[in-house]
């Protein structure tokens, strides 16, 4: 079913989640040692996903008055890897008889320019992060969709399932939560998007 409309939570939840998956293993250590992010939220963190929650809420609306529904809003939560790792993806969407995850970020202009033009390969966090619901949900696709928050433009890719890709990210959270592995920071392709800067300012001139 379209399922009732969920609940924001605004508390921090100790460890990492599937919303905290990165390809750096170092990097998700420090955010499962609490180190990225604070305990606390501040008002404008708050602001910010209350904004993102009602951007949701507003595109959800405006898809079932055209008559496509959004579901499992109700039912989102999955477990994936050895070491029972949580998230919540946004929903799920059927179209044309071929059943998507949904994923939803609202973005103000250069982000969503950024994500226009290289789609998720400027965001490794978000592209971690859907491989991951869809491993837990046992989804294929995925639809990640975002939406200006100026002009109400919309924009949405497509995401296979990339079972080496998340395979690889999973096992690394299994062992530090599991085996207190320690990983070393390794300089790679991510780095620029990482913001911890442990081999100071890096750019990215691939592009």
């Amino acid at each position: 079913g379209v399922g009732k409309e969920r609940e924001p939570r605004f508390d921090r939840i100790p460890g990492i989640s599937v919303s905290g998956f990165f390809p750096c293993a170092y990097r998700m250590y420090r955010v499962h040692t609490g180190e990225v992010y604070g305990e606390e939220l501040t008002p404008q963190q708050i602001l910010n996903m209350d904004d993102g929650w009602t951007h949701e809420e507003q595109a959800v609306s405006r898809y079932a008055k055209i008559g496509i529904a959004i579901e499992n809003r109700d039912n989102r939560r999955v477990v994936v890897g050895k070491s029972n790792i949580y998230g919540s993806y946004d929903g799920r969407v059927t179209l044309n008889g071929q059943r998507y995850l949904w994923e939803f970020k609202a973005m103000n202009t250069d982000r969503f320019w950024e994500f226009k033009r290289w789609g998720l390969k400027a965001f490794p966090g978000y592209m971690a992060q859907v491989q991951g619901y869809m491993v837990g949900s046992g989804d294929s696709e995925a639809i990640f969709q975002a939406k200006h928050k100026d002009s109400n433009d919309y924009y949405d890719i497509v995401v296979p399932l990339d079972i080496p890709y998340i395979s690889q990210i999973i096992q690394w959270v299994d062992d530090i939560k599991l085996k207190n592995w320690i990983p070393e920071p390794k300089e790679c392709e991510y780095c620029y998007y990482c913001g911890l800067k442990c081999f100071g300012t890096t750019l990215d001139f691939s592009w």
